[in-house]
């Protein structure tokens, strides 16, 4: 379908780009098959429904954040594999990896239905959405015995270059999705349930479908069962870089646990308006997130190649294009944010608090795109842990606090506000650091302490 993108070479920005498109469109897709799945429910099922998805989203957020952590840390891994040419240690990562994935799939699943409607009620739930935010809970964590390869196999594509393979078998499964949605709920009155099952059918199908691809077109990364093994001393390393990553993004997801229960303090209406917003907003977040992403990958492949000066200039180029990009979309949601609620529900009480909190943080997103451009600098090199106490740091310290102060003295207003005060102090904290060089030198050690680099990049280090 695609072949392998070295990242080490060719124009810095056209590279970055060609590598981001797919994974832009891939986010784009999602999230507007995230959104066409709240138009139905809030349509079909009402206001209840979709207070049920979203308080429902944060507990699957905090499980699926620690897989796009370590997914994060693989693909990461994997690339500087591929930068360096080690391909015997490549095939490693990723035997290790499913391995790995595959119990912690078993276990997270087994726990998470054994907790979710106790959890569910901890977060807030109201009795009259408690019984089908369960149902639906449990159904979506069947998934992750899914998921986890899922995104494993997305991270192994991304880390060799390949962003555009995973696109094509995302557009399938979110056809899947969608098609099941609306045939379950619009035209067998189904209910909310059948919408999670819809989610777990389409992950199946794809996840079948990328393996057999894989094995076939690119034998030297292929997945067979048979000839999966555990190496300790690889699992070691990928945990080095993905830990980090994962309690990153834990943090993150559990973030959104605590803001869940602040708005859910203020009722179903609260809880529903802020559902849909984050949905809308996520929108916003595309152009940050999907090119520092890139980023990420592009400077993992250019660290295992020593090519620093290919770095920074690749940092230069994906700042300038996710901002431009981040302040036009900011400014077309805080312009038509009534307008777009208006599509979710008609419910004036919801629509005034969603379009609410879009405004709000649309006004300062950008803050968010520099912070998250220098953070993928740190993670591509593999010096996750900065990431990692930088995120802490602008999180527990910052945000939480402040939001959970100005809720009590402006409501639901006081919650969205602390959200970018705790961007602007991640900004200053990654800039900082990122200006120290400490990373580079890091990695530089790095590689001198753990690899057998080969004799064309020795002579660099």
């Amino acid at each position: 379908m695609a072949k392998m993108l070295d990242l080490t070479k060719g124009d810095e920005r056209k590279t970055i780009i060609k590598y981001a498109v797919p994974l832009i469109l891939g986010s784009v897709l999602q999230n507007i098959y995230s959104l066409i799945n709240s138009i139905i429910v809030g349509n079909y099922l009402g206001k209840e429904a979709l207070a049920a998805v979203g308080i429902s989203f944060p507990l699957i957020f905090a499980v699926i954040s620690l897989i796009i952590g370590f997914t994060i840390g693989l693909s990461i891994v994997i690339g500087q594999y591929y930068g360096s040419k080690q391909y015997d240690n490549l095939k490693k990562s990723i035997s290790t990896s499913y391995i790995v994935l595959v119990i912690f799939a078993v276990i997270m699943t087994t726990f998470s239905i054994a907790t979710g409607k106790y959890l569910l009620q901890l977060l807030g739930a109201q009795p009259e959405i408690l019984s089908q935010a369960t149902s639906y809970f449990n159904v979506f964590c069947l998934g992750f015995l899914f998921a986890f390869p899922f995104n494993a196999t997305n991270a192994v594509l991304r880390g060799v270059g390949d962003s555009v393979t995973p696109l094509y078998f995302l557009i399938f499964s979110i056809i899947v999705n969608f098609i099941l949605n609306y045939v379950f709920v619009a035209k067998l009155h189904l209910g909310l349930t059948s919408t999670a099952w819809a989610s777990v059918i389409g992950q199946i199908l794809a996840l079948i479908l990328m393996i057999v691809y894989i094995n076939k077109k690119h034998p030297f990364i292929s997945i067979k069962i048979k000839e999966m093994k555990f190496y300790k001393d690889i699992f070691k390393y990928i945990m080095k870089i993905s830990l980090p990553s994962g309690i990153q993004q834990f943090v993150i997801a559990i973030n959104a646990v605590v803001l869940m229960s602040l708005v859910a303090s203020f009722g179903t209406d609260a809880i529903a308006g802020y559902s849909v917003a984050t949905r809308i907003d996520a929108i916003a977040g595309i152009p940050a997130f999907i090119f520092s992403s890139a980023l990420a990958n592009f400077v993992a492949q250019n660290a295992g190649a020593l090519e620093f000066k290919r770095i920074k200039n690749g940092l230069r180029e994906t700042l300038r294009m996710t901002v431009g990009m981040t302040v036009i979309m900011s400014i077309l949601i805080i312009i038509f944010s009534k307008s777009i609620m208006t599509i979710f529900t008609k419910d004036i009480n919801v629509i005034n608090i969603g379009s609410e909190y879009l405004r709000v943080l649309n006004y300062f997103y950008v803050l968010y795109a520099v912070m998250f451009a220098y953070q993928s600098v740190f993670r591509g090199s593999g010096d996750t842990m900065i990431s990692m106490l930088i995120t802490l740091a602008a999180i527990w310290i910052v945000r939480i606090p402040f939001s959970y102060m100005l809720s009590k003295h402006l409501g639901t207003l006081g919650i969205w506000l602390g959200i970018p005060i705790g961007w602007f102090v991640g900004v200053i904290l990654t800039y900082s650091y990122y200006k120290s060089r400490k990373w580079e030198l890091k990695f530089v050690m790095q590689m001198r302490q753990r690899h057998n680099p080969p004799p064309e990049l020795a002579d660099n280090i």
